[in-house]
């Protein structure tokens, strides 16, 4: 429904500006900071004060998984993508290609730390999701 996804798009928007929170050049009382420290405070936020929505939480571990990634953080990325993949995601066919789309970003993520026979698993899986939520997609036929 429109409110639940207003309620979800407005609990993400707190959760990154707790994040945030204090780390504005005026706070940061000159100090540089890295973008895993940024990371590593949103993982403990999340910990802390898990939102009450396992869907989101669900989602905002995957979201910090792919940031992981793009810093060259496997193992990170891989912990994350996994809790994501442990959290409900909605029972429509949305929520089959959110979690294909996780199963599909784990697999690369395994593949770059040489763990092939794991990454293959997670490719499987993700392409049986596609098959049953969305067969017409395209990135299942090439």
């Amino acid at each position: 429904s429109a409110e639940r996804q207003l309620a979800r798009s407005r609990a993400v928007v707190d959760f990154y500006a707790r994040m945030f929170e204090g780390v504005a050049p005026e706070h940061a009382l000159g100090q540089a900071l890295a973008p895993v420290t940024l990371l590593e405070r949103a993982e403990r936020l999340l910990a802390a004060a898990p939102p009450e929505d396992a869907t989101l939480r669900g989602e905002l571990s995957a979201s910090l998984g792919a940031l992981y990634q793009r810093l060259g953080d496997g193992t990170n990325a891989v912990r994350l993508l996994q809790q994501a993949l442990d959290a409900p995601t909605d029972p429509d066919a949305h929520g089959g290609l959110q979690r294909a789309d996780r199963e599909q970003l784990l697999a690369i993520m395994l593949f770059d730390l040489g763990r092939n026979d794991e990454a293959l698993a997670a490719a499987e899986r993700a392409k049986a999701l596609r098959l049953e939520h969305a067969p017409d997609d395209l990135r299942l036929h090439w």
